[in-house]
């Protein structure tokens, strides 16, 4: 519930310049409102002829309204009282058209769990303003986690990590260290949530978790796929292309050396394929070096 008092109109007197004043206003009942200090008239600020309306007076259902008039007087002696105007005040008792448990399920019925201020304006019916007003007050009332300025996901019912990272900087897909663990070809611990991008090369960090982005031709933007994983979906690099995407840094100076990096058990003819995407000789050299590397692990 909340109340929205709109004033509807006024009167206003004249009040003689050189004399202080006490400035109040009773109600019809006869009870104060408002007790100001003495101050001298010239520096009172009139009251606005324009109605007051609330910023979402039309997201709000009415179920009561009510009116009183109120009249403010300028106290010149002990005895004696300048009436100055005449305000009728009509109170509204609303009600929110959408509670935060609505848009929680709505939300979730959606299974959008990354979403922007234009998918909550389509989910819910609302204008761009009122859109803003509920992602405000989603986010104040910890419904809502922004990720960064226009994107949000429910704090309640997080998205994945591999979500947010599709819709973060897009077009990008998961590659290069995540989708090498991902894989489990390699056994180290990674840090990072990495991505392939043909945008700029950027990083995020996202309630404690960073985002990375780095660049590849757009002649080799492919080779990702759809991936399921509890009925959430994203993009990630197949195994053989997050391969040579490693490589393609690796080449770069841009990337460590993963020694124990396996590629005994991928397919090497469609790494041959992706490789050539790249048009760079130094990726075939260091992909035999791997291959190598993972015949002599072998024997010893």
């Amino acid at each position: 519930m909340d109340n929205t008092r709109l004033i509807i109109g006024h009167r206003v007197k004249a009040c003689h310049p050189r004399q202080n004043y006490r400035h109040h206003t009773v109600s019809h009942t006869g009870s104060v409102i408002l007790s100001l200090p003495h101050r001298p008239a010239r520096q009172s600020r009139q009251i606005s002829e324009q109605p007051t309306q609330s910023p979402i007076s039309h997201s709000w259902s009415v179920i009561l309204v009510t009116k009183k008039v109120e009249h403010t007087y300028l106290t010149t002696s002990p005895k004696q009282s300048i009436l100055i105007s005449d305000i009728t005040i009509i109170t509204v008792k609303t009600k929110m058209k959408h509670s935060i448990l609505d848009i929680r399920k709505t939300i979730l019925n959606s299974q959008i769990y990354v979403f922007s201020s234009r998918d909550l304006s389509s989910l819910l019916e609302l204008s761009p303003r009122l859109t803003l007003y509920y992602l405000q007050k989603g986010i104040k009332d910890h419904l809502f986690l922004r990720l960064k300025n226009g994107l949000y996901t429910l704090a309640t019912d997080p998205a994945r990590i591999e979500e947010i990272a599709n819709r973060l900087y897009a077009p990008s897909y998961l590659s290069f260290e995540f989708a090498l663990s991902h894989y489990n070809l390699i056994p180290e611990t990674i840090y990072s949530v990495t991505s392939a991008t043909t945008k700029a090369t950027r990083e995020y960090e996202v309630n404690g978790t960073a985002y990375t982005y780095t660049t590849i031709p757009p002649v080799a933007y492919t080779g990702y796929i759809p991936l399921t994983q509890d009925y959430r979906s994203y993009l990630i690099a197949d195994p053989e292309k997050a391969v040579v995407d490693y490589l393609y840094l690796l080449a770069l100076g841009r990337r460590g050396h993963y020694e124990r990096l396996d590629v005994s058990k991928l397919d090497h003819t469609k790494i041959t394929q992706y490789l050539s995407l790249f048009k760079r000789p130094s990726l075939y050299k260091l992909f035999q070096e791997f291959k190598e590397s993972n015949v002599n692990s072998i024997i010893y």
